[in-house]
């Protein structure tokens, strides 16, 4: 799987970008502990983290469709630029006693509007760099790895910056990652390459117009719904196990199975459809989900959520590869981002149902219904339009077999 690192331009791209990722990882935690730090209020930090992540959701695919038909220099450079100005701002407010929480809030919402979608532009070059098959699924495989890991050092950088200096150096920090990492991957040849198509990105070709697409996300809405449920049902259980700290390790056992689960896909020489293969990965999800809700200690829990991430980030990976399977060429980082938008959405609503049910019936009942969600909505795969064994060039528009 590393072998796609020694592609030409691979590696001069590829570790810009999780750098430039690395400063998504830091932010949210960066703006709960500077909010809090300085209104002294969790529920304002809370407000502000969640302005960051809606505002990120919203403009995910104008973002995208924007780097799609105008080229990634032209686009991503205002972007990192705008982000890294706007966690710079958020630093010496944090820093300024009149600044109000409204305002803390504007500023969250700022840094999610202009968030570089580097993960998907990069995934947008891996289809350049490489050929449709097994070489591809390896790349997407070690991007997808790369992804968690980043998201398991992230946090815990903020956290350390914050604990041993302030709020604001993580802030800092996540401004400098994002300028850099942007910087990095757009001065590449690879990225430069890319320059859109704007004269051909009609409104019959984009991603949601495509027959099958729209089936796709409903599938990774339930895989996210699963993710969403275990960010809540973690602590739940270490707060009733007396040890809030278990809940960092409970998340961690999740993101470290599913690291494991995107190195284990991409190794495999997989024979069945890609079709098959996207409902088989999210029904796992979902029986291991309903799995989880019948074990009754924290060892237990750990090991549950653990065998689910094995196959979370396999299920996002197919759910890459069938976005280029039924989409455009020139509509593919798009595409990219509707995944991880249908992703992040379905997790966002298992978020707050899961608080309630937790709060009411209890964890069983919120996994539980996780679980049976994640299997109702992998129904959804469309099977007959994902026949290739996964990895394929999309169709051209005109394909009467779409």
């Amino acid at each position: 799987m590393f072998t796609v690192l020694r592609l030409p331009g691979a590696t001069r791209a590829f570790l810009p970008s999780l750098l430039g990722r690395l400063a998504l990882a830091m932010g949210g935690l960066a703006i709960v502990l500077a909010v809090q730090s300085h209104t002294g209020s969790f529920a304002a930090a809370g407000i502000a983290a969640g302005a960051f992540g809606f505002a990120n959701v919203f403009a995910a695919p104008l973002r995208a469709r924007a780097i799609d038909q105008w080229g990634q220099r032209r686009a991503l450079t205002p972007l990192g630029l705008a982000q890294a100005a706007v966690f710079l701002g958020f630093a010496f407010a944090t820093n300024t006693r009149g600044t109000s929480a409204l305002g803390f809030v504007a500023l969250s919402a700022g840094a999610g509007l202009v968030a570089p979608p580097l993960g998907a532009s990069m995934r947008t070059i891996w289809t350049t760099l490489t050929t449709a098959g097994p070489q591809r699924t390896h790349a997407l495989s070690l991007d997808a790895t790369a992804d968690e890991l980043v998201f398991i050092v992230g946090p815990l950088v903020a956290a350390a910056l914050a604990t041993a200096f302030s709020p604001a150096y993580a802030l800092l920090a996540a401004a400098t990652a994002v300028l850099a990492g942007t910087l990095g991957l757009i001065s590449s040849r690879a990225s430069g390459s890319l320059r859109g198509a704007p004269a051909v990105a009609g409104r019959a070709e984009r991603p949601l117009r495509r027959p099958g697409f729209i089936r796709v996300l409903v599938v990774l809405l339930g895989v996210g719904g699963v993710l969403g449920t275990i960010e809540i049902t973690a602590p739940a259980v270490a707060v009733a196990a007396h040890d809030a700290a278990i809940s960092g390790w409970l998340l961690a056992a999740l993101s470290a199975g599913s690291a494991a689960g995107g190195l284990i896909y991409g190794h495999i020489s997989w024979r069945g459809t890609l079709g098959s293969r996207m409902r088989v990965l999210a029904i796992a999800i979902g029986v291991l989900a309903c799995g989880i809700g019948l074990v009754n200690s924290v060892p237990g829990f750990a090991i549950g959520v653990a065998a689910t991430g094995l196959f979370l980030a396999p299920s996002i990976i197919t759910g890459y590869l069938a976005a280029e399977h039924l989409v455009p060429q020139h509509t593919l980082t798009e595409a990219s981002v509707w995944t991880n938008t249908a992703l992040n959405l379905g997790a966002s609503i298992a978020n707050a149902i899961a608080g309630a049910i937790v709060a009411g019936p209890g964890v069983a009942w919120a996994m539980l219904a996780a679980g049976l969600f994640a299997i109702l909505t992998a129904t959804a795969t469309p099977r007959a339009r994902l026949h290739t064994g996964g990895g394929q060039p999309a169709p051209s528009p005109s394909d009467p077999h779409l």
